[in-house]
């Protein structure tokens, strides 16, 4: 955990200063536990270092192109200084022959942990072909495969043909060879992607083969995921539009990552809220993907507490204030209409918060009450924050009389 937590440090540095050179103190302490007289497993545990998906849900606001860059700059600095080691520790836990004990599993660990590092320097690139060629064990294979897509190793395709010839009537190893070429890190991702869809083992229909391809591009490919190009958040939403159909379960289960939108910097919160908003659109919702639209929504409001006021946007499926279509199963428009999905959620939360529609506020008696309610909120608010006190009250109450007669005629009369 120690461990964890420096290498975390010394990547947030990295996120925030590219050009540091990381001390000779961390150096020191990979040698330590490449010599230290423990276990293969914990050494390999030791090494690794900590996901994408871990640190981007410890910031807010991150860029994860910003994020990548820092996790690649550190583990490749790490093998640069360290390659000899490194090599010398694959090398050393290299097995002739295949046993599933305790130990041989922990050498296994080790030598690809040591492999992850070596093959982000050219020089090592030789070391993927000769694994492939000489694994007898499925842990091998897939780990030199998962190196070659991260690396984009020249000889990827060649294997993956050829694993794909072998493997091609086992399912669950199927499956793994949908996601190591999901997770490839090229720019030729998204034309395979679509090829991917198309081939003859492939289908949404099939839970497993469809979190394979897609959840592994989504979770295990974050350079092309969050494009700026907002091209990956695009791939995802056309396949939770067909999936809301077809296997609702598995698209709420996939659509986790656009709803920790919070994460990420303003530009890709932008570009993900235009994305749900696009499948809020859909004429109808599964009841499983619209749970978890209004959970995310919930989870994003939860950080929003200083708000004073909150405008809508008319007719929008997730942003309408009121007078939204609600859609039965088979399509047709129901009688009933309700709020958009995110303002449902926002007036749930925050039930006295001011909020208006952008259209209502052309209206110029409209628009003062609303910014009136506004300031009077945000006072209230100031209040709340320094402490509640009778005179406290005593004043608000005296300084806000006569808006709340005018706003409060008629209650009063009927009184």
């Amino acid at each position: 955990d120690a461990g964890q937590k420096l290498l975390t440090t010394y990547i947030m540095q990295l996120l925030h200063n590219p050009a540091l050179v990381l001390p000779e103190s961390l150096y020191s302490a990979f040698v330590e536990i490449l010599n230290a007289d423990i276990s293969e497993a914990f050494k390999a545990e030791q090494l690794t270092l900590p996901s994408f998906s871990e640190l981007a849900d410890s910031i807010d606001e991150v860029d994860p192109i910003a994020l990548l860059n820092a996790i690649e700059n550190i583990q490749h600095q790490i093998a640069s200084k360290l390659a000899p080691m490194l090599l010398k520790q694959y090398q050393q836990n290299i097995q002739a022959d295949y046993a599933n004990d305790g130990k041989a599993i922990g050498k296994r660990a080790l030598k690809n942990i040591c492999l992850s590092y070596l093959t982000r320097l050219n020089d090592h690139q030789n070391l993927v072909t000769q694994q492939y060629q000489s694994s007898n064990n499925m842990t091998d294979t897939l780990a030199t495969l998962s190196c070659a897509a991260k690396s984009s190793h020249e000889k990827l395709n060649e294997m993956m043909v050829d694993f794909e010839g072998k493997w091609q009537d086992i399912t669950l190893v199927m499956d793994k060879w949908f996601a190591i070429q999901a997770s490839v890190n090229d720019e030729s991702i998204f034309d395979n992607l679509s090829k991917l869809i198309a081939h003859p083992l492939f289908s949404l229909k099939n839970p497993n083969r469809a979190r394979s391809l897609i959840g592994a591009f989504v979770n295990s490919n974050p350079r092309y995921f969050h494009c700026a190009s907002g091209r990956g958040y695009q791939f995802l939403i056309d396949q939770l539009i067909k999936l809301n159909d077809i296997n609702p379960q598995v698209a709420s289960r996939l659509i986790t990552p656009l709803i920790q939108f919070k994460s990420f910097d303003q530009d890709r919160q932008i570009m993900i809220k235009a994305k749900l908003e696009q499948l809020a659109k859909q004429e109808v919702l599964s009841k499983d993907l619209k749970e978890k639209l209004v959970n995310g929504y919930s989870k994003f409001l939860e950080k929003q507490s200083d708000l004073s006021g909150y405008i809508l946007m008319k007719n929008s499926p997730s942003c309408g204030m009121d007078r939204i279509k609600v859609y039965l199963d088979n399509g047709h428009s129901h009688v009933k209409k309700r709020a958009g999905l995110f303002a449902e959620a926002l007036m749930a939360k925050y039930p006295n918060l001011p909020v208006e529609e952008e259209g209502r506020l052309g209206d110029a008696i409209l628009r003062e009450n609303f910014i009136q309610r506004v300031f009077i909120y945000a006072r209230w608010q100031k209040l709340a924050a320094e402490g509640f006190s009778i005179k406290a009250l005593n004043d608000f109450h005296a300084q806000h009389k006569y808006i709340f007669c005018l706003l409060y005629t008629s209650d009063a009369a009927d009184e």
